[in-house]
């Protein structure tokens, strides 16, 4: 799946203050559930670096994102 149309799908997927993990997307994302967790990250991070569309948020060692 190309990055642009996996961006969409996640954006769908997520609500105004809730923080998601990588397994909640694979969980929960028809389109991410076939992907590595490396994939998804890297496109989370395109999203939060390039687009400003989400955000990183770490809890105890452990990784979320939000909308921005």
């Amino acid at each position: 799946m190309e990055n642009e149309a996996l961006k969409v799908e996640l954006l769908n997927h997520m609500e105004v203050n809730t923080l998601y993990s990588i397994s909640d997307f694979q969980k929960h994302v028809e389109a991410c559930a076939d992907l590595s967790n490396q994939k998804i990250a890297a496109v989370l991070r395109q999203m939060k670096d390039n687009d400003k569309t989400v955000e990183k948020v770490e809890d105890k060692r452990k990784v979320y994102w939000k909308l921005a």
